[in-house]
């Protein structure tokens, strides 16, 4: 009985493991077959690359370790590392969150512009000594990330302790190292493409997306269908694939508020439901959030919000801004 039990057991988990194996099979089967259907514009991407060489020829890899602290800070000026990286159009979006995202950013205190690191309760200003010293090895962990993924040694970045979001670092090595990650910062959209195509010995954790990145993006370059496709291309594919657009209206996270229905009734109050103020504050509002990726009805954090309102003011006009909108071009003229 034992024995038959035993074969009987045996039986199920290889009949698991070959309905597991099929079913990965079929989910990169499915991505190949969608795959040859798939059309994109050569000119996005001749435009995204364009973009991208924009920002590897002002701040050159083998210069980099020569970048100055105002040179690196956002808050400093539109011309800063951190300011290109955000807000000019390159490459995939990383807007939300806050300036802490960086590491170290320039914000006020007390009515004077000072350094600062972190964000709420434990944020922290710095004086101008304390934030050189912090900056020095802020980025000497960024060159020593870079030098690993330069040697596809991507397993050793999680092993160095740095106060930058993830999808900070992913943009920063899509732009010096282009055909090595995947034009997609977004957690979901990564750790779910991973799961999906199958994707072996490595920690599908979200604390380890420039992994999950790195094997996604050799995992998909090895099949024949996406040996010859632009990093841009397959990028937005996965993205598309894997309902990227859609994300934020999809999310199950109930711990955060949308204050769209609060907007549009404070809106309605002070200006009226039939002066089309409302429909036009929301639109623009919508308008911000496709292009920044991030939903704006959920943003609590003042100071980016403050920052964004007066890049917006001073920049959806030019058509290379990343705020222009060919079909509304002032649709944040008055704010």
């Amino acid at each position: 009985t034992n024995k038959s039990n035993q074969i009987a057991a045996s039986k199920s988990q290889v009949k698991s493991q070959l309905t597991i194996k099929v079913k990965n099979n079929m989910s990169l089967e499915l991505l190949k077959g969608k795959a040859e259907n798939y059309s994109f514009s050569e000119e996005v991407t001749d435009e995204t690359r364009k973009g991208r060489q924009l920002f590897v020829e002002k701040f050159p890899l083998e210069k980099l370790k020569d970048l100055s602290l105002d040179q690196y800070v956002q808050g400093s000026d539109k011309e800063s590392f951190c300011y290109w990286l955000e807000f000019k159009n390159i490459g995939f979006g990383i807007g939300g969150g806050n300036a802490s995202k960086f590491g170290i950013y320039k914000t006020k205190n007390d009515g004077n512009v000072t350094y600062a690191t972190s964000y709420g309760k434990n944020k922290s200003f710095l004086d101008d000594q304390e934030a050189e010293k912090y900056f020095k090895k802020l980025l000497d962990k960024i060159l020593t990330i870079i030098e690993y993924a330069k040697n596809d040694e991507i397993e050793k970045i999680g092993e160095i302790d740095i106060p930058i979001w993830n999808m900070v670092i992913q943009k920063i090595l899509t732009m010096y190292f282009p055909g090595k990650f995947l034009t997609i910062g977004a957690s979901d959209i990564l750790v779910k493409c991973a799961k999906e195509i199958n994707l072996q010995k490595v920690e599908l954790e979200k604390t380890n997306l420039i992994q999950i990145n790195y094997e996604c993006m050799r995992l998909l370059r090895s099949n024949l269908e996406f040996r010859d496709w632009s990093e841009v291309q397959l990028g937005s594919f996965i993205w598309e694939f894997f309902d990227g657009e859609d994300r934020k209206k999809k999310s199950k996270n109930k711990d955060v508020k949308n204050y769209r229905d609060e907007f549009q009734k404070w809106l309605a109050n002070k200006y009226g439901n039939t002066s089309g103020t409302v429909n036009s504050y929301i639109k623009a509002i919508e308008i911000l959030t496709k292009i920044l990726s991030t939903e704006l009805f959920e943003v609590i954090d003042k100071e980016y919000l403050d920052t964004l309102y007066h890049e917006l003011i001073q920049e959806q006009g030019n058509h290379g801004s990343k705020f222009y909108h060919s079909a509304a071009p002032s649709y944040g003229k008055n704010g």
